[in-house]
């Protein structure tokens, strides 16, 4: 009901993707998930790469200990006529 990916092969783990079946969202499926994902590096830091949709989840990311970097991106399209 829930999947994550993660890339663990760098000293700092990164956090790739995440998603919770909508049937059991807001039942504690995800932060039960994410205390096993964390649990399973206890010694390691973790990261969300730029490229994570800024969007999608950032209250249940801060809920479940995360916080915001100083780091901002431009994400932006031109087209050519």
């Amino acid at each position: 009901t829930a999947v994550a990916i993660i890339d663990a092969g760098a000293p700092i783990v990164k956090l790739l993707a995440f998603a919770v079946l909508p049937s059991v969202a807001r039942r504690g499926v995800g932060s039960c998930f994410m205390k096993s994902l964390l649990g399973a590096f206890p010694q390691r830091d973790w990261r969300i790469p730029e490229y994570f949709a800024a969007d999608h989840g950032e209250a249940f990311l801060k809920k479940t200990g995360w916080v915001l970097s100083s780091i901002r991106q431009l994400e932006m399209v031109h087209t050519l006529r």
